[in-house]
């Protein structure tokens, strides 16, 4: 099968002495196409990340909503790269460098979450790795609404008598086509 499906769950119980607390379920299934051959890949990737919380009493501001609140946000990827190699000599050593541009897409809606407990959410530092992932936040607590494309472009030099990587160069940009609107408190 071409396909590749994948179920990420998790089941919390947050205690806090005068904050909110509670339990959080979290369901994340999702679906690939992974398109891979000796030079590149493509991988379509669509998922639901659903998280309920059944909470000892509802924050201030989802007092209409109960003490079970849930969140459902559909996710869309794209994420696709191709490799070139050549091979190069400094000195009496032998090289191999790479060229591998890659582009990476990502949807999901905006939802409000304002009124949903932080329990563990927090903005990942920017990074390389970071510009190519689904969320910005780490923890389950608040998923990023995302209309975003990266362009990326890795260099390495590779000796080829060891394969030791002596060097890697890598640039990207990020491209927000909207405005991200979920923040953490």
């Amino acid at each position: 099968s071409i396909f590749q499906t994948l179920l990420l769950s998790q089941n919390t119980n947050f205690y806090h002495p005068t904050e909110v607390d509670g339990k959080r379920l979290v369901f994340y299934p999702n679906v690939s196409v992974p398109l891979r051959n000796e030079y590149g890949f493509i991988i379509p990737k669509f998922g639901l990340h659903y998280t309920n919380y059944s909470l000892s009493a509802a924050p201030e501001e989802a007092r209409h909503k109960g003490e079970n609140i849930d969140r459902t946000i559909p996710i869309f990827s794209v994420d696709s790269g191709i490799a070139f190699d050549r091979q190069l000599v400094f000195g009496d050593k032998k090289f191999i460098q790479t060229l591998e541009p890659r582009l990476f897409y990502v949807y999901a809606p905006y939802r409000n979450q304002s009124y949903l407990p932080n329990f563990d959410s927090a903005v990942n530092d920017f990074s390389f790795a970071q510009m190519l992932t689904e969320n910005r936040f780490s923890g389950s607590d608040r998923i990023n609404d995302s209309n975003r494309a990266v362009a990326a472009l890795t260099s390495r030099f590779i000796e080829q008598d060891t394969g030791i990587e002596r060097l890697r160069l890598a640039v990207g940009q990020l491209v927000n086509f909207t405005d991200p609107r979920v923040v953490v408190p």
